[in-house]
């Protein structure tokens, strides 16, 4: 390099400061990776919401296809490969950055949410060493307070921020409670404070707590000996869900903490089939990690925690029994205003938290692929594009309808019978099939008519509820009109069933007496409730409304019903409903529902101007609909090429810096050299 017309000193001078200048070049582009920030940013959709229909029109697929697709990886797969439309599972946190350069080629669409979900790790009650013990000759509980003081010091032990920044990369929240934050005003913001191992992650804590409960190594073999046997804690697992990499992870992380402290608790991946059938019907396990998808209101506390939904089957599988937290539960099902519930809500929150029947771990931050090829995805603000709305309105992007719409789960589809369904891939099925009175608004969850409209009336001490199912256009799938007299008989189908059904207390709860008909009203039903309970409405008008023309044996005298269980119907009558998608076939592999024709919203389709009426000719179950988005094994060619590049190009960078600083620092030495002699 040449630099006239300066003194050598001055050369020196301004190669040392472009020596620096690199320094700071390399020492920028080389930086070690930053943690994720603690809050990823979801942005507001501006997703089409008639209110004069009281939402949108459809259905406008021909067809929904459900493939099951056990692992996240295989659905991202799938959808770059024109396989699925959309993943029934938020992308993996680390394939994130990639998917958003798929989404800047126009190749997949990415939808941000925040997710209506709880992940958290539990206990077994039932089992020694973390059983609750009601031994009359124990009077002091000091049993119980041995397996409290364990399953507190397993909560300080949770390191939650490296959850949060290391293995979701910032795609989630903590929760300190069992009722998130995202569920608003029934958040108790006390429980942060009054029990700090709900979030503090404190190992020495831990074994501060350990050693005062008397859980000591006294005979050197590594392992804790517990104070009330005097031997080794014994090995146990924690059984995680094997297609789940964030779960499995966590568990790792918390069975290497716990057995840093003397606890040998070691992480167990299994199938979410075994998994649900050895913690929830067999109740055989020690520890589990699982999630919940769950509604705004937490009436889902008193399934989750109440004693009388410790059964096989139940999902109070921890197996806590609490009087207090059992009668606050109750008290949120028979609250007559917000502020009761409120109060039952709190209180039944501390009792959990304090007692470790539940360790809240964090909920998503869901960042959901689907293809591009797809519009009229409906984005809920909490819960993802993933719902009924989307089912009901989604289309080609170049036709108004039409088109088979190919949507990913995790596991298949166990049931068809809407009494026994219970996984939320049954229920991604079933909620296309049957509908109810009112549905949720998905912005503010208020009610709105749907299949009838209503008035709630006070009386004294107590409500009426009036139904009106004055559209004539609404039908079965099998061309049965629908009629306030199957709803009327599905009230009675759950009363005469009801020591079998799970849920049917909710009706005692919140009050309910009777129906009666309008005389000279052939559309119209009273119900009748002996308390002004907050929740009657969402009680009464959210039981879908059945063919109760099949589950009644003697149709329409209704004297004899069928078992909610095995009645004895073929896959068409149990899944007849009015909703917008009517069911076709059930494989392990898939479940196809096709287009309801005869939908009573299909006239409320927007006419589009935009686009070309759909191309003649039928829908193919087996092919893609478009060509695919992106070849993976290409994909994953051109990022290993794109990774190569990269480390090519900071090994250059890395070697001029370096030889540009030594050639500065050579100088500077010749520089200060020549000064002392010269």
């Amino acid at each position: 390099m040449h630099i006239p017309n300066v003194s050598r000193a001055t050369k020196i001078w301004l190669l040392s400061a472009v020596c620096l200048a690199l320094l700071l070049l390399v020492t920028t582009v080389i930086q070690p990776a930053q943690a994720a920030p603690d809050n990823q940013a979801v942005p507001p959709y501006d997703n089409e919401w008639p209110k004069e229909t009281n939402g949108p029109g459809g259905p406008r697929a021909d067809a929904i296809v459900f493939r099951v697709i056990t692992q996240p990886d295989a659905q991202i797969m799938a959808l770059l490969k024109g396989e699925i439309d959309m993943v029934g599972w938020p992308a993996p946190p680390e394939q994130i950055p990639q998917l958003k350069e798929y989404e800047k080629k126009g190749l997949i669409k990415l939808f941000y949410a925040e997710e209506n979900s709880l992940f958290y790790l539990a206990f077994n009650f039932r089992r020694y060493p973390f059983q609750q013990c009601f031994d009359p000759n124990d009077p002091e509980g000091t049993y119980d307070r041995a397996a409290l003081a364990l399953r507190r010091a397993i909560s300080y032990l949770v390191d939650r921020d490296y959850i949060l920044n290391k293995i979701l990369k910032g795609y989630g929240k903590i929760t300190p409670s069992v009722v998130p934050p995202w569920t608003g005003r029934w958040y108790d913001p006390k429980v942060k404070e009054l029990y700090e191992w709900t979030h503090k992650y404190d190992p020495d804590k831990a074994r501060d707590l350990l050693r005062s409960a008397g859980f000591e190594d006294t005979d050197g073999t590594g392992w804790l000996n517990d104070p009330r046997t005097g031997r080794d804690l014994p090995t146990m697992y924690l059984y995680t869900p094997s297609y789940d990499p964030i779960r499995v992870q966590v568990g790792d992380l918390i069975a290497s903490a716990c057995q840093s402290v003397g606890i040998p608790v070691y992480n167990k991946p299994i199938d979410f089939n075994s998994l649900v059938n050895l913690v929830f019907d067999a109740h055989d396990f020690d520890l589990y990690i699982l999630g919940w998808l769950l509604g705004r209101e937490p009436l889902w506390l008193y399934y989750l925690f109440h004693s009388n939904q410790d059964v096989p089957g139940g999902n109070n599988a921890p197996g806590i029994h609490n009087a207090t937290l059992d009668d606050n539960l109750t008290k949120i099902w028979e609250a007559t205003t917000p502020d009761e519930m409120e109060e039952a809500v709190y209180n039944a929150q501390r009792i959990i938290a304090e007692q470790v029947a539940y360790i809240p771990l964090y909920y998503r931050i869901q960042v959901v692929p689907c293809s591009a090829r797809w519009e009229g995805y409906f984005v809920e603000p909490l819960g993802g594009p993933a719902n009924f709305w989307t089912f009901l309105q989604v289309h080609p992007r170049d036709t108004p309808t039409g088109g088979v719409f190919r949507f990913a789960l995790l596991d298949r589809v166990r049931t068809l019978d809407y009494w026994a369904a219970s996984s939320v891939w049954d229920w991604y099925v079933l909620g296309l099939l049957f509908e109810s009175p009112i549905a949720i608004e998905p912005f503010n969850y208020t009610e709105i008519p749907w299949l009838a409209n209503f008035t709630v009336e006070e009386t004294d001490g107590g409500l009426v509820i009036t139904f009106n199912f004055g559209r004539r256009d609404v039908m079965f799938h099998d061309g049965t009109p629908l009629t306030v007299e199957h709803y009327a008989r599905t009230l009675d189908y759950i009363n005469r069933t009801a020591g079998k059904l799970p849920g049917a207390e909710e009706w005692t709860y919140v009050g309910y007496l009777r129906y009666e008909f309008i005389p000279g009203n052939d559309t119209a039903i009273r119900l009748y409730f002996s308390r002004k309970s907050y929740w009657a409405l969402r009680i009464a008008g959210g039981t879908a409304v059945l063919p109760m023309h099949y589950w009644w044996k003697d149709w329409p005298t209704c004297t004899e019903v069928r078992d909610p269980y095995s009645p004895g119907l073929t896959d068409k009558e149990l899944t007849c409903g009015s909703g917008p998608y009517i069911f076709k076939e059930l494989h392990p592999d898939y479940v196809v529902l096709v287009k309801n024709d005869n939908y009573w919203r299909k006239k409320l389709i927007q006419p589009s101007k935009a686009v070309p009426p759909p191309p003649p000719g039928v829908w193919n179950l087996e092919q893609p609909q478009g060509q695919p988005a992106e070849d993976p094994s290409r994909a994953i060619a051109e990022r290993a090429s794109s990774s190569i590049k990269e480390l090519v190009r900071l090994m250059w960078i890395t070697s001029l810096g370096t030889a540009v600083i030594g050639c500065g620092i050579v100088a500077a030495v010749a520089f200060f050299v020549r000064r002392r002699t010269g």
